[in-house]
């Protein structure tokens, strides 16, 4: 499995230097590269490492005036948060999440959340 991360951070890293070099002034593919990258990082258990380029998404998305990423994000900074037992923390990424997704009219993305929320907490 951990090749298989070290492939996709790889292919990733490429995709950044595509993106820099051939739309450098596309904030929305920045936004995704940086989201692919916290992503995987936080599967490997790097949440240090997955926090600093989540955050840059939610920065690039919120930048934008994407709602959709940045519920993406906050909704991935609530698992990240969940791994590290930050119940209260996590709470509040998801209720960020699901009040951007309902901006952007995004019903399954905030019933996925409630999903998530019911494992993670038991509710």
């Amino acid at each position: 499995m951990d090749s298989e991360f070290e492939a996709a951070k790889h292919y990733f890293s490429q995709e950044e230097d595509l993106i820099n070099r051939h739309f450098p002034d596309e904030q929305l593919l920045k936004f995704i590269n940086c989201y692919e990258v916290g992503y995987v990082y936080m599967q490997e258990g790097k949440y240090d490492e997955a926090a600093t380029k989540l955050n840059d998404a939610l920065k690039l998305a919120g930048d934008e005036g994407d709602e959709s990423g940045v519920g993406s994000v906050h909704r991935a900074l609530g698992e990240l948060s969940a791994a590290q037992g930050q119940e209260q923390q996590s709470k509040a990424h998801f209720k960020l999440a699901k009040e951007n997704f309902k901006i952007a009219g995004d019903d399954i993305s905030i019933d996925e959340i409630e999903m998530l929320e019911s494992i993670i907490f038991e509710v």
